[in-house]
């Protein structure tokens, strides 16, 4: 409610003024003032009333108050006597209580001055405190873990970058790389889970050396035995009639672009435009897509022949680095007892006796292709092409599983002569007994360098000889040859001499010798810097290791590439050498990918071996599916871009000598 501006005057002129005399009847009067001001009208009169009651009590209030302040003046000067008295005594204590006070104010201020000292004392000890607490925050794991994690990323991208390379044979070999890398990883999980199973049930029965070395062949020979059966089932030739293999083994229109997630797939014939307007020579079409109308390049392929193919690498390959592993087991065990262990040239005996015992067992299954072979001659009704990849894959993975045993055995053996300690099985110098230094590194480096250079020269050395003094078998044989079947997709059935397939084991074995030599003189050489103090068995020391040589293999790829491109004969040379290089960083990572399962199985203090061979068989589980889709896949379709592409180069350049020859004429 607003009052009426009359009213407000009213208030106003009864608000009181301050006097020492009218002190005690003011809050009539404001009383009075603040019900004008905000009570309703009905209460304005009251409001007066009250104002007008305090103006008839206020004599009365005023003869009490003079009464009171004559009465509060007496009382004020007796006390101002006292005063007086008081002071005359004290005048005299009074430069005393200065000087007092004076030499009080000097020991406080120094008291002042010390506690101010030893506070920035306290807050320096404080301050250092706080940092010495803020540093021992900073722990090892942490600096572990921001290195993993910096160093993750960057690996991850310098690998984007690597296999997205503007050349192809740039591209090809860091696929290669991985896909081997992957491959050896692998091969070593599940051959070491199975092989810790072995000698657990030997240990147990406490058997004879003589036993674990027969019983590590026997291990070889089954994954020789398992390689048999698992290509000859995916090729078909086990399982399968000349008459179904005909029906899967046609053209089909597959999607072609790479960018797309059903690259490689299937696609229905009625959307195909090649096939609407009935186009059968026609090879890259497009197809429309019927839910989005999208138009997708598709290209004519042989879908089930590929697949097989990449699925029978895949097996080969991991069945290959097992049987190796388990033929390195075996010729390590050897190597190990006497009399072969106490000099390095009768270490080299278990390595012929290991290769001459594969070549044994390499004849059986030489025997049984032969015999699929003629089977599949006899038939008329087949192509021989199933055989062909089971022939061919059987070559490649008896050449690799001889190389593997070869170049680790002999490499061994190098070690031994210059170091005077002969390693493990697995390679390690456990307990050292010898003191490392840069001399030994140098010295396996220059080992590797002659390996590569014999790598590179024996197989042409070795084919020119070969050729020389076989010349005449060979064309008898040719004369009685008659060729199989003719056209585009026959393939090549006739079996690889064992001397031709001794001299390509050679090779490898010289590429993988090179290899292990320059990982292990990576090794002597960290173990002998007094740079990096941390023991090259740390998990942390071989990623770091694997990091450098991944870096130093990248750099000698990009320039034996650009070497190659400007001189084409020199193709096989830089091939042999990059595949070194790839081996040499496989068997880097495999060192640690390999501890770093030993230490998280470390974590069952029961059972370490056991869960270390379930981790290994969840580790491969989880990776041959991707490894096998989209790695080797790769590998392969890279691979048959540099074959179309040779022959495409030697067409080009057969037209322009003919043309040549044409104008000379």
């Amino acid at each position: 409610w607003h009052p009426p501006p009359a009213q407000l005057k009213l208030s106003k002129a009864l608000w009181p003024r301050p006097s020492s005399a009218s002190a005690m009847w003011l809050w009539p009067k404001c009383a009075a003032a603040l019900l004008l001001c905000w009570a309703p009208p009905c209460s304005s009169r009251a409001a007066v009333a009250a104002a007008t009651a305090g103006e008839a009590w206020a004599p009365a209030l005023e003869r009490i108050l003079g009464e009171a302040e004559d009465e509060q003046k007496e009382v004020q000067g007796k006390e101002a006597e006292f005063t007086e008295k008081d002071d005359a005594e004290s005048g005299a204590g009074e430069e005393v209580e200065k000087e007092g006070e004076a030499e009080k104010g000097e020991a406080e201020k120094e008291g002042e001055a010390e506690e101010g000292e030893a506070l920035e004392g306290e807050e320096g000890e404080e301050g250092e405190g706080e940092e010495g607490e803020e540093e021992e925050e900073v722990t090892v794991v942490d600096i572990s873990t921001g290195c993993m994690l910096v160093g993750g990323v960057s690996f991850v991208m310098g690998l984007f970058r690597i296999v997205n390379w503007e050349d192809d044979d740039v591209r090809r070999y860091a696929w290669k790389v991985i896909s081997d890398t992957m491959s050896i990883f692998m091969g070593v999980l599940f051959f070491q889970g199975n092989n810790m199973a072995l000698n657990k049930l030997l240990a147990k029965e406490a058997c004879h050396h003589r036993t674990l070395i027969f019983a590590h062949f026997a291990h070889c020979c089954l994954y020789l035995a398992g390689l048999f059966l698992v290509i000859g089932y995916r090729s078909g030739v086990f399982n399968e009639d000349a008459k179904a293999w005909a029906e899967k083994n046609v053209e089909q229109w597959r999607v072609a672009d790479a960018m797309l997630h059903n690259y490689g797939k299937k696609v229905d014939e009625e959307h195909v435009r090649a096939c609407q307007r009935k186009d059968e020579e026609t090879k890259v079409s497009v197809y429309v897509c019927p839910e989005t109308g999208m138009e997708i390049t598709v290209e004519k392929a042989f879908l089930e022949l590929e697949e097989r193919k990449r699925e029978i690498r895949c097996w080969a390959t991991l069945l290959a680095h097992c049987a190796g592993f388990a033929a390195i087991a075996a010729g390590g065990t050897l190597q190990q007892h006497s009399p072969f262990k106490h000099s390095p040239l009768l270490t080299l005996v278990p390595v012929a006796i290991t290769t001459v015992l594969l070549h044994l067992v390499f004849q059986v299954t030489t025997l049984m292709r032969k015999r699929l072979q003629g089977e599949a001659k006899a038939d008329k009704n087949r192509t021989g092409e199933r055989v062909g990849m089971l022939v061919e894959a059987c070559d490649e993975a008896e050449v690799d599983i001889v190389a593997l045993m070869l170049s680790f055995l002999c490499v061994q053996s190098l070690r031994f002569a210059l170091t005077g300690q002969l390693p493990n099985e697995e390679g390690a110098e456990e307990p050292l007994r010898f003191t490392v230094t840069m001399g030994h590194a140098y010295k396996i480096w220059a080992c590797g360098a002659i390996f590569i250079t014999l790598a590179v020269t024996f197989p042409s050395l070795a084919e020119k000889l070969l050729h020389k003094f076989s010349h005449r078998q060979h064309e008898e044989e040719a004369k009685e040859e008659e060729p199989l079947r003719s056209g585009a997709n026959k393939e090549k059935e006739e079996e690889p001499s064992w001397l031709s397939k001794l001299i390509e084991s050679i090779a490898g074995a010289l590429a993988m010798s090179s290899a292990w030599c320059l990982m292990w003189g990576a090794r002597y050489s960290w173990m002998a810097s007094e740079v990096v103090n941390i023991s090259v068995h740390k998990i942390s020391a071989r990623i770091i290791l694997a990091l450098l040589l991944s870096g130093v293999a990248v750099f000698v790829v990009i320039w034996l590439d650009k070497v190659a491109d400007a001189n084409e004969s020199s193709t096989k040379v830089v091939g042999t050498i990059v595949a070194a290089v790839s081996l040499m960083v496989g068997f880097a990572w495999e060192h640690s990918f390999d501890g770093a399962v030993s230490d998280v199985a470390a974590l069952s203090h029961d059972h370490p071996r056991t869960a270390k061979f379930c981790l290994g068989l969840v580790v491969v589980a989880v990776l041959l599916e991707p490894w096998q889709k989209y790695i080797l896949k790769k590998v392969v379709q890279l691979e048959d871009l540099k074959k179309k592409r040779d022959s495409k180069s030697k067409l080009v350049k057969s037209d322009s000598e003919t043309a040549l020859l044409d104008q000379n004429h």
